[in-house]
């Protein structure tokens, strides 16, 4: 399967998300939930995290996966 393929599946928008951090720097679940539910209330086709606008470089694989499981459990998989 080519990268193309792999993809094709994903149109309309897919919104990036801001990743927001608590004051010892930890991921704000509280806030990061909020703002999920906004993105999908406003009707968006996917979700990006942890990209450039959310800090992606410097977020570690544990934080990554709690943010895309926060995703599953807020817009209960109807969405990518």
């Amino acid at each position: 399967m080519t990268k193309k393929e792999k993809y094709k599946h994903l149109t309309g928008i897919i919104a990036p998300v801001v990743t927001p951090w608590t004051k010892d720097e930890k991921l704000d679940e509280e806030a990061f939930r909020k703002q999920v539910r906004f993105i999908i209330d406003a009707g968006v086709h996917g979700i990006s995290p942890a990209g450039s606008t959310g800090e992606g470089a410097m977020v570690r694989d544990e934080e990554r996966n709690r943010m895309i499981q926060i995703i599953k459990e807020e817009n209960h998989n109807n969405i990518p």
